[in-house]
């Protein structure tokens, strides 16, 4: 809110107020020798906000992108936004990534519901009960595990002292929970020295 005062010829003349985040407003003043002419202008705003809200608890905590610059994490409000369309971007690990455009309106709230979908599965690996399993190199258990894997491919290796270690790679293509039994390692032949007399 503001006030200026400026004394000008009579007649007419146009007038042009502008304010950061508001619409400018532009118009004619008639100016009379009659009576000092006043002029209220209510500039009307050019911004507005987007109320970010997690439809479920796996959607709370997910990184929140405006045009590609992180501003925060699920749920929450943005600042003051000017009026106009946003891209917004979701990321959460474990779940899907996804994008969509939004659209600020004048001296609003934009009300979007967030709800990411898993990208997930409970993978519960088996080999016989002496063998060791390694996800890509690192150390899960003996005879089996557990585990929670982003959907994708990996390698699986189980070792045992004596035996030659088994490797495969094993796609992880659904968000069920599944089962998979794993090669045992090959045991190493047994060489008898030969003696010689």
């Amino acid at each position: 809110q503001g006030m200026v005062a400026k004394s000008v010829t009579l007649g007419t003349h146009e007038y042009r107020v502008s304010c950061g985040n508001y619409h400018t407003k532009s118009g004619v003043i008639n100016v009379t020798a009659e009576e000092k002419s006043v002029l209220e202008i209510k500039l009307n705003p050019n911004f507005g906000w987007i109320d970010l809200r997690a439809t479920s608890e796996d959607s709370r905590g997910a990184f929140v992108y405006l045009d590609n610059e992180r501003i925060g994490q699920l749920p929450m409000k943005t600042d003051a936004l000017k009026s106009g369309d946003y891209s917004l971007r979701f990321v959460k690990s474990l779940y899907e990534s996804f994008e969509q455009t939004v659209s600020v309106v004048d001296n609003s709230v934009t009300n979007v519901d967030v709800e990411l979908r898993p990208n997930y599965a409970r993978v519960t690996f088996l080999v016989d009960d002496q063998s060791e399993i390694w996800l890509d190199d690192v150390y899960k258990g003996v005879g089996q595990c557990q585990v929670i894997l982003e959907l994708g491919q990996y390698k699986i290796e189980t070792r045992k002292a004596s035996h030659k270690s088994t490797s495969q790679l094993v796609e992880i293509s659904s968000t069920e929970p599944q089962q998979i039994e794993l090669d045992s390692p090959v045991a190493k032949p047994y060489l008898i020295p030969r003696v010689f007399s």
